[in-house]
């Protein structure tokens, strides 16, 4: 038996500023952000087919999240494993890209980079509640209530058109690199549970108590998606930063500097919704 309480659902066109996702885990192994620069000092002047993946989370291992993304079985330990790890909130993130590079002759100085890439971001927010419920079901929430207030998911699909230069004799040794990227947004999905967000579940299972306070933004659902589709337009940059050093101990190591995605995309009035749906 499912109860609900009364409430309405408003739906409200409008446009829609979206701040493409700066890229700050808090548990990644190896971060292949601003992979042209990154490589240009093994290829040099080169075109570049690249294809890389991030993923991170401060409570799901990364055991638990190759299961989710290649497929496998997770076993009663792994999940339990991750929930010894939850706080009250926890971060989730997932990026995909590949990208076709081309850095071209400058001056004896500074190199050119022109380039194309797709990139697939997820970032989430999630409550121990929003886990455990997902995971294990309503089972452990008898009698209780599962909180899920603050829990939001946000994923989306863009392209971009890359213009840079990298500055590879910086003091002799350093290196810094600057692009420009212009936007073509494809895929926006936007969910956010807002304050008093609850399920409850009654002592013996039988009754539900669906409490519901959402902002949604969606592309466009009547539309097919795939890279020719135009949902909206943006701008971003990049900053990349490198030098060597001599450490305490006197070992050479080499300093990087990495700052993506700095910008927004504004997705189109026609094909973006906002819903604040309560029940």
């Amino acid at each position: 038996m499912l109860i609900t309480k009364p409430g309405k659902i408003i739906m409200l066109k409008q446009h829609n500023l979206i701040l493409v996702w700066l890229c700050l885990f808090a548990a990644v192994a190896k971060s292949q952000y601003n992979s042209e620069f990154l490589n240009y000092e093994s290829t040099g002047r080169s075109v570049s087919l690249n294809a890389d993946y991030e993923v991170g989370s401060n409570g799901i291992q990364n055991a638990m999240m190759n299961k989710f993304l290649f497929g496998g079985h997770i076993d009663k330990k792994m999940k339990d494993n991750a929930l010894n790890r939850m706080h009250g909130y926890n971060q989730l993130g997932i990026n995909l890209n590949y990208d076709l590079s081309l850095f071209v002759k400058g001056t004896s100085k500074f190199d050119f980079l022109i380039g194309v890439k797709n990139q697939e971001i997820l970032n989430a927010t999630y409550t121990k509640d929003f886990y455990q419920l997902v995971l294990y079901g309503n089972k452990p929430f008898l009698d209780k209530t599962a909180n899920f207030s603050g829990t939001n998911i946000n994923a989306l699909r863009f392209q971009e058109l890359k213009f840079g230069v990298i500055m590879h004799q910086v003091d002799s040794t350093a290196k810094i690199g600057i692009s420009v990227s212009f936007l073509k947004g494809e895929q926006l999905f936007y969910i956010k549970a807002n304050e008093n967000s609850s399920l409850y579940t009654n002592a013996d299972g039988t009754e539900l108590i669906f409490n519901s306070n959402f902002n949604m933004a969606i592309s466009d659902t009547g539309t097919k998606k795939n890279i020719w589709s135009f949902n909206g337009i943006g701008a971003s940059a990049d900053i990349f930063f490198e030098t060597p050093y001599k450490s305490r101990i006197g070992r050479q190591s080499v300093l990087t500097v990495n700052a993506n995605n700095i910008g927004f995309i504004h997705w189109s009035e026609k094909v973006c919704n906002t819903a604040v749906i309560l029940f």
